[in-house]
Protein backbone atom coordinates (compact mmCIF):
# COMPACT_ATOMS: atom_id res chain seq x y z
CA UNK A 1 0.00 0.00 0.00
CA UNK A 2 0.82 3.71 -1.17
CA UNK A 3 1.91 5.97 1.69
CA UNK A 4 -1.62 7.88 1.78
CA UNK A 5 -0.27 10.97 3.50
CA UNK A 6 2.90 11.27 1.73
CA UNK A 7 0.37 11.37 -1.58
CA UNK A 8 -2.04 13.77 -0.21
CA UNK A 9 0.48 15.88 0.80
CA UNK A 10 1.30 15.81 -2.66
CA UNK A 11 -2.05 16.11 -3.93
CA UNK A 12 -2.27 19.49 -1.86
CA UNK A 13 0.57 20.67 -3.68
CA UNK A 14 -0.37 20.24 -7.05
CA UNK A 15 -3.73 21.73 -6.34
CA UNK A 16 -1.89 24.90 -4.63
CA UNK A 17 -0.08 24.99 -8.00
CA UNK A 18 -3.12 24.44 -10.32
CA UNK A 19 -5.23 27.33 -8.54
CA UNK A 20 -1.88 29.75 -8.57
CA UNK A 21 -1.52 28.52 -12.56
CA UNK A 22 -5.72 29.24 -12.78
CA UNK A 23 -5.11 32.68 -11.09
CA UNK A 24 -1.83 33.83 -13.37
CA UNK A 25 -2.37 31.89 -16.51
CA UNK A 26 -6.66 31.38 -16.86
CA UNK A 27 -6.38 30.07 -20.53
CA UNK A 28 -3.82 26.78 -20.76
CA UNK A 29 -1.21 26.82 -23.51
CA UNK A 30 -2.93 24.88 -26.02
CA UNK A 31 -0.25 21.50 -27.08
CA UNK A 32 -1.37 20.26 -30.69
CA UNK A 33 -2.24 16.77 -30.79
CA UNK A 34 0.95 16.02 -33.02
CA UNK A 35 3.09 17.50 -30.87
CA UNK A 36 1.35 16.42 -27.55
CA UNK A 37 3.83 13.43 -26.95
CA UNK A 38 6.86 15.40 -27.42
CA UNK A 39 5.90 18.09 -25.17
CA UNK A 40 5.04 15.76 -22.58
CA UNK A 41 6.20 12.23 -21.72
CA UNK A 42 2.87 9.84 -21.07
CA UNK A 43 4.82 6.98 -21.72
CA UNK A 44 3.73 3.89 -19.66
CA UNK A 45 7.50 2.25 -18.30
CA UNK A 46 8.01 -1.51 -16.81
CA UNK A 47 9.37 0.19 -13.82
CA UNK A 48 8.14 3.27 -11.47
CA UNK A 49 8.85 6.28 -10.94
CA UNK A 50 10.43 8.27 -8.23
CA UNK A 51 8.13 10.91 -6.50
CA UNK A 52 10.54 13.91 -8.14
CA UNK A 53 9.62 12.87 -11.80
CA UNK A 54 6.36 11.83 -10.83
CA UNK A 55 5.47 15.25 -9.15
CA UNK A 56 7.25 17.22 -12.12
CA UNK A 57 5.23 15.50 -14.81
CA UNK A 58 1.38 16.08 -13.17
CA UNK A 59 2.78 19.17 -12.56
CA UNK A 60 3.06 19.42 -17.02
CA UNK A 61 -0.46 17.73 -16.99
CA UNK A 62 -1.89 19.93 -14.66
CA UNK A 63 -0.52 23.06 -16.46
CA UNK A 64 -1.11 21.51 -19.64
CA UNK A 65 -4.72 20.74 -19.25
CA UNK A 66 -7.58 23.19 -20.27
CA UNK A 67 -8.66 25.06 -17.38
CA UNK A 68 -12.27 24.65 -17.44
CA UNK A 69 -12.97 26.12 -14.32
CA UNK A 70 -11.59 29.58 -15.01
CA UNK A 71 -14.28 32.38 -15.82
CA UNK A 72 -12.32 32.35 -19.37
CA UNK A 73 -13.70 29.16 -20.36
CA UNK A 74 -16.89 29.37 -21.73
CA UNK A 75 -19.34 26.10 -22.07
CA UNK A 76 -23.00 24.84 -21.06
CA UNK A 77 -21.08 22.03 -19.01
CA UNK A 78 -18.30 23.51 -17.48
CA UNK A 79 -17.37 27.03 -15.96
CA UNK A 80 -16.08 27.54 -12.13
CA UNK A 81 -15.73 24.99 -9.25
CA UNK A 82 -17.89 24.77 -6.19
CA UNK A 83 -15.49 24.24 -3.21
CA UNK A 84 -18.15 22.24 -1.79
CA UNK A 85 -18.24 20.10 -4.34
CA UNK A 86 -15.19 19.36 -4.98
CA UNK A 87 -14.75 18.89 -0.84
CA UNK A 88 -17.62 15.94 -1.83
CA UNK A 89 -15.95 14.26 -4.87
CA UNK A 90 -12.78 14.18 -2.99
CA UNK A 91 -14.20 11.96 0.04
CA UNK A 92 -16.35 10.06 -2.14
CA UNK A 93 -12.97 8.57 -3.82
CA UNK A 94 -11.25 8.74 -0.37
CA UNK A 95 -14.58 6.32 0.95
CA UNK A 96 -14.21 4.29 -2.27
CA UNK A 97 -17.91 3.17 -1.50
CA UNK A 98 -20.40 1.51 -3.93
CA UNK A 99 -23.82 2.17 -3.85
CA UNK A 100 -25.66 -1.01 -4.61
CA UNK A 101 -26.69 -1.88 -1.06
CA UNK A 102 -27.11 -0.41 1.78
CA UNK A 103 -24.56 -2.64 3.46
CA UNK A 104 -21.47 -1.05 1.78
CA UNK A 105 -22.94 2.32 1.12
CA UNK A 106 -24.45 3.19 4.82
CA UNK A 107 -25.79 6.59 4.91
CA UNK A 108 -24.85 7.13 1.09
CA UNK A 109 -27.92 5.54 0.54
CA UNK A 110 -30.15 8.08 2.26
CA UNK A 111 -27.83 11.00 0.55
CA UNK A 112 -28.62 9.72 -2.20
CA UNK A 113 -32.14 9.47 -1.68
CA UNK A 114 -32.58 12.74 -0.25
CA UNK A 115 -30.69 14.17 -3.62
CA UNK A 116 -33.69 12.60 -5.85
CA UNK A 117 -36.42 13.52 -3.45
CA UNK A 118 -35.56 17.28 -3.33
CA UNK A 119 -34.22 17.09 -6.94
CA UNK A 120 -37.96 16.32 -7.87
CA UNK A 121 -39.29 18.70 -5.49
CA UNK A 122 -37.76 21.31 -7.12
CA UNK A 123 -38.68 20.17 -10.82
CA UNK A 124 -42.50 19.44 -9.58
CA UNK A 125 -42.33 15.77 -9.79
CA UNK A 126 -42.84 13.57 -7.33
CA UNK A 127 -40.56 11.31 -5.98
CA UNK A 128 -42.70 8.22 -5.93
CA UNK A 129 -43.03 8.40 -9.41
CA UNK A 130 -39.20 8.85 -10.28
CA UNK A 131 -38.62 5.76 -7.61
CA UNK A 132 -41.18 3.46 -9.49
CA UNK A 133 -39.41 4.58 -12.61
CA UNK A 134 -36.20 3.35 -12.02
CA UNK A 135 -37.96 0.17 -10.66
CA UNK A 136 -39.84 -0.45 -13.92
CA UNK A 137 -37.02 0.41 -15.73
CA UNK A 138 -34.74 -2.19 -13.61
CA UNK A 139 -37.26 -4.72 -14.40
Amino acid sequence: MSDINNDLTLFNELVETLIKEEESSPVAKRINANELYNAIDLSLNDSGMIDDELKALLGKVLISTPKTATKLFFNQLFGGRQSKAVLGDLLAVMLNNSMYTYKVAGPQVGIEQEIIRKSCDLIGYSALKVMVHFLLEAL
